[in-house]
């Protein structure tokens, strides 16, 4: 499916949704987002008052280590400048219990 007046080349076939939701994350490591074989890109956003920590496959997270994003706005995405996406699980651990995630996955 293309747009009308937008060049066929500018239309990437290969994404198939974009799918936003949220995580309340927690003061003990959780998965937060399972592995997606077809995932193209993701975009983390902080919408919460205190500090999150992202971790990418099996690992834990841990306070003070991994992906900070800072309070009320911090982010992460991926592709990455490379043009690389994990495609594995990802974890998060915050500085406080209740601490709000904003998602949203392409695949």
């Amino acid at each position: 499916m293309y747009r009308q007046g937008v060049p066929r080349y500018l239309v990437d076939d290969a994404y198939g949704a974009s799918v936003p939701t949220f995580a309340t994350v927690g003061v003990a490591s959780a998965t937060f987002l399972s592995q997606n074989l077809r995932r193209k890109g993701v975009l983390f956003v902080n919408t919460s008052a205190n500090m999150i920590y992202l971790t990418k496959g099996e690992s834990p997270g841990v306070v003070g280590s991994g992906i900070p994003l800072y309070p009320n706005g911090g982010h992460y995405g991926e592709p990455d400048n490379l043009g690389r996406v994990w495609l594995g699980v990802w974890n998060a651990i915050a500085s406080v219990a209740g601490s709000n995630l904003a998602i949203t996955e392409d695949w």
